[in-house]
């Protein structure tokens, strides 16, 4: 898991959070908590994170 980008894939989730998609709060404050020593299971659950990401690209939050 050395070689794995986790903690690159949690800032640029982080980024994400802030600026466009408050719906990845919560999912992506839990991973950023094995950002030291992740494990498989973790990448695992960031791949899932990513994927919610990319099926999401066209939704929008409106607030009237």
């Amino acid at each position: 898991m050395s070689h794995v980008p986790y903690s690159g894939a949690i800032a640029s989730l982080m980024y994400a959070m802030v600026c466009t998609g408050p719906d990845l709060s919560y999912a992506v404050s839990i991973a950023s908590r094995f950002m030291h020593s992740p494990s498989k299971d973790h990448w695992d659950t960031m791949k899932w994170i990513l994927h919610y990401v990319k099926g999401s690209l066209d939704k929008c939050l409106v607030f009237d």
